[in-house]
């Protein structure tokens, strides 16, 4: 049941730019719940998803890159965790892993418009400024109508 709980809350933060501190504590406190749950469950990857999503909010990104890349053991195919592993690695400035991730999520759904953005922007922060370019330009394709 606190599993349950933990992941409720998490998916209430999914689309927040700026957390309260109230929301900062609920965080670390679901974190601290999805931890324990993977001590008594360790082969759960959709808590580490959970997990690392949580570890992003809280701007705890090497955190935040474990539990993805223990995630994406269990289930590599998964666009959102790829793309989210790049995010963390763009953050951290590592733009090569950034990419690597970035374009393994496209792999998987070619019409990811956020990750085509964030291609997007990390071939701007390498200076190739013709491929961010073209990503940008396939993103803005992408847009509803």
């Amino acid at each position: 049941a606190v599993f349950l709980e933990a992941i409720a809350e998490t998916w209430r933060f999914n689309n927040l730019e700026t957390l309260s501190p109230k929301q900062n504590r609920m965080i670390r406190k679901n974190s601290s719940y999805l931890e324990k749950s993977l001590r008594l469950e360790p082969n759960a990857p959709y808590t580490y998803y959970q997990l690392g999503f949580l570890y992003m909010l809280g701007e705890k990104y090497k955190e935040a890159e474990k539990a993805f890349k223990k995630y994406l053991v269990f289930l590599p195919n998964n666009a959102m965790a790829n793309y989210n592993l790049g995010l963390v690695y763009y953050t951290l400035e590592n733009y090569e892993n950034a990419l690597k991730f970035t374009e393994e999520a496209l792999h998987f759904n070619p019409k990811f418009r956020l990750a085509l953005m964030n291609l997007g922007n990390i071939y701007e922060k390498i200076k190739e400024l013709e491929k961010a370019k073209i990503y940008f330009q396939k993103a803005k394709e992408l847009e509803p109508k």
